[in-house]
């Protein structure tokens, strides 16, 4: 273990148990898409602000469905 992964490690341990969470599942999901689209390249040459902007209006609309249907859980 290099001495980047190792801070990062314990940079992750010290985390209270929901933000590791969401850590670990940030993790699985980039996981998930270097097996399906490769691994990601910050500067890959491409500069499409609109497509950039859709896809955080999507997850921000996923996140406000989430948030509904726990509120609706919750009044149950």
């Amino acid at each position: 273990m290099t001495a980047e992964s190792f801070d990062l490690a314990a940079r992750i341990e010290r985390l209270g148990a929901d933000e590791r969470a969401i850590v670990e599942t940030i993790l699985g999901r980039i996981e998930m898409g270097r097996h399906a689209y490769g691994t990601w390249q910050v500067n890959d040459g491409r500069d499409n602000p609109e497509e950039a902007l859709a896809e955080v209006l999507d997850a921000l609309n996923y996140c406000a469905a989430e948030l509904v249907r726990i509120g609706r859980a919750a009044r149950r």
